[in-house]
């Protein structure tokens, strides 16, 4: 698979955050974030991200063809 295709694999703990100083509300933010942005170079907003998710559940359904 192409490397920029691949999520992140690498991330840090909960507890290696709360050991650099960031609050439990701090890290939700940051796994929220990590989360919606698994391939960040590829996506503009979460919007966009969103809709691509979408256009793929549809293909994987049938309901687009292939061009």
């Amino acid at each position: 698979m192409v490397a920029a295709l691949t999520p992140v694999t690498r991330s840090l703990s909960v507890e290696d955050l709360t050991k650099e100083g960031f609050t439990a509300r701090e890290i939700e933010q940051l796994v929220d974030l990590r989360d919606r942005y698994p391939y960040i170079e590829f996506t503009d907003s979460g919007k966009q991200w969103n809709h691509l998710k979408f256009v793929k559940w549809r293909f994987t359904n049938g309901d687009l063809a292939r061009s």
